[in-house]
């Protein structure tokens, strides 16, 4: 017989009833927010939306200032604005089209003189900039304008460089501004080599030929811009970008995400109806002629931290993810470097293709110990194991180049192979011997300037050379900069070498690389000076694309190789994943991973049926 009196029975009775009762509320509960969290997973998984990232901060969305190819801004931009000429999305080498011209230039005999019509089908978005918020038809002087913006000294674009001494008066333009800076009127000054024929026609005269015109037209930061929006919006013009892309400006979260939309105004362009060999079999022509483009929005998330993101993309979060690097690497890539065979089956997809960026390490050519020694040079360039810096720095993703002009580029010769790019400390101390013997004493200390920061992984890459030249019997002491003061650095007290960020060409030209061995006006750190070269260059750069003009470009690469005026180091290559759902995906070094959304297409259901688990 139970002892507990019937009070206590009856609050023992309440207590397990409210418990009962919690339980079941709690479990309502996770059940009502599984079914929240599922409809939102097939919400996501069922949007006609690419969701992507980036890591670097974006204040703006102005073409003169949006940056390189690999930055969110150029992505985000390139999506938004328009140049007058683009890439061909499938064709390699790379293709100049139209984009905003009806047609390629018409270019005089003496290639001075270039003409150049303009669609008359191209609006602006609608916005409030314009008269009654209506976008308006594109015109020639809307490009002219867009144009002057990037001489115009006041915005501080580092685009000028692409024009500087090209365009008859666009030069005395600027420095007139320079010389006046708060003279306003001077903005609508006229540019000799800059006239609007009539709406659709756009004549340009050039200070001397440059068949490099279109493809500099293609840049981003030449992207027409509306003279409104500039003058409406002021210093906000960045904030809000008013185009003629596929795309709009949705959503800006600042720091956290930015949301374009597909714009109502975009004229629509087609998918392209030829590629490459094998382009047909990889279904990238599934979608030949068919207007573009094919998703509704597209998202930008930002956020600074690697290890979350990588997460996203397992959880289906985004859609594509560059392969992440250090120890992670391992876990994503298998020693033959492919992907992990779960991945696969988890519908990821790798892409490598090469970049158009390649790292140097620069000889100072006026350096009384390493500019006269040819040996001294050779000694160096055999004595840096650059497969070592690729597998503890970079996993092992890119290439040790064979030349100086790299497979981006159409002059690159695929037969040609440098004999000091291989690492042979051997040959390096028997030539430094040489050296030695002939200078009748010891190589004294050399001096680097080494870009990136004394700390971190910086630090590492100069004890690692350190460690090269120690092994053959050189001594150097590191001078540690950012990658942006290195050239300052090398004027303020000029070192033996330098080691910086590299170099991406520009646009696919040869010439855009070897501006920085000419010995005129070009961007020449080393102070390399061969007049066989600058001969060359001055009339390759004039020369329109031929077997001639190839066969020349490869002469100046052996020039430069025979001089060695810099170590070539590194050829580097993008590295990406994406999912099986995200269509004709065809990777472009001159646009990014993110800069030709309008080509790409998203199979919703196939996304679903793998996030969600059922149709």
């Amino acid at each position: 017989m139970s002892c507990e009196s019937a009070p206590t029975r009856r609050v023992r009775w309440i207590a397990i009833g409210a418990i009962m009762l919690l339980m079941t509320m709690l479990i309502g509960w996770l059940t009502m927010m599984r079914s929240e969290a599922g409809q939102a997973l097939r919400r996501h998984a069922s949007s006609n939306t690419i969701y992507s990232m980036y890591r670097d901060r974006i204040t703006g969305i102005d073409p003169i200032s949006v940056g390189g190819y690999g930055s969110s801004g150029f992505a985000i931009a390139i999506n938004i604005y328009e140049p007058l000429y683009q890439y061909h999305y499938l064709k390699r080498p790379y293709v100049l089209t139209p984009c905003l011209a009806a047609d390629m230039p018409q270019v005089s005999d003496d290639g001075l003189t270039w003409m150049i019509t303009l669609r008359d089908d191209v609006r602006f978005e609608d916005d409030a900039c314009f008269d009654s918020g209506k976008g308006r038809t594109v015109t020639a002087a809307d490009w002219i304008y867009s144009c002057k913006r990037i001489a115009d000294p006041r915005n501080a674009t580092a685009a000028w460089s692409l024009l500087a001494e090209h365009i008859v008066g666009l030069d005395d333009y600027r420095q007139a501004i320079k010389d006046d800076p708060t003279n306003q009127s001077l903005t609508d000054a006229p540019v000799e080599g800059l006239t609007a024929l009539s709406p659709t026609q756009i004549r340009i005269r050039l200070t001397r030929p440059w068949p490099q015109l279109p493809m500099v037209m293609a840049e981003a930061c030449l992207s027409v811009v509306a003279r409104e929006a500039v003058e409406h919006y002021g210093d906000q013009f960045m904030r809000h970008p008013v185009g003629t892309g596929p795309y709009r400006l949705k959503q800006w979260i600042t720091d956290v995400e930015i949301m374009l939309e597909r714009s109502p105004s975009y004229r629509g362009e087609t998918y392209p109806t030829e590629g490459e060999p094998g382009d047909r079999k990889a279904d990238l022509l599934d979608d030949a002629g068919r207007k573009m483009p094919f998703v509704d929005e597209l998202s930008f998330r930002f956020i600074p931290a690697a290890e979350p993101t990588w997460l996203m993309l397992m959880q289906g979060q985004l859609d594509m993810h560059g392969v992440p690097g250090g120890k992670q690497f391992d876990n994503v890539m298998t020693t033959g470097r492919q992907l992990q065979p779960d991945l696969v089956k988890h519908g990821l997809i790798l892409t490598r293709f090469p970049a158009v960026f390649t790292r140097w390490i620069g000889f100072n050519m006026n350096d009384p110990i390493i500019g006269s020694s040819l040996k001294l040079r050779q000694a160096i360039s055999l004595a840096i194991d650059r497969e070592e810096f690729n597998e503890i720095f970079l996993n092992g993703r890119n290439d040790v180049p064979t030349s100086l002009i790299p497979p981006v580029l159409k002059e690159h010769d695929p037969d040609y192979i440098d004999s000091f790019t291989r690492f042979d400390p051997d040959e390096a101390r028997r030539l430094i011997a040489k050296v030695e013997a002939e200078r009748g004493e010891p190589i004294p200390p050399l001096r680097m300037v080494l870009g990136g920061g004394g700390g971190g992984v910086f630090r590492q890459v100069g004890q690692l050379i350190t460690r090269w030249f120690d092994n053959v019997g050189l001594s150097i002491q590191i001078e540690y900069v950012s990658e942006n003061e290195v050239a300052a650095a090398m004027r303020r007290s000029p070192a033996s070498l330098f080691f910086d960020a590299g170099y991406g060409v520009r646009y696919p030209d040869v010439c855009d690389l070897f501006s920085h061995f000419y010995s005129g006006d070009g961007d020449n750190r080393y102070h390399y000076q061969n007049k066989a070269f600058d001969d060359l260059y001055r009339r390759v750069s004039t020369m329109t694309d031929s077997p001639q003009r190839t066969r020349l470009a490869r002469q100046m690469q052996q020039l430069v190789m025979n001089d060695r005026p810099c170590v070539i180091f590194l050829s580097y290559n993008w590295m990406s994943v994406r999912y099986d759902w995200l269509e004709n995906f065809k990777p472009h070094a001159f646009y990014g991973l993110h800069g030709m959304a309008k080509y790409l297409r998203v199979d919703t259901n196939l996304r679903v049926r793998r996030l969600v688990g059922k149709e």
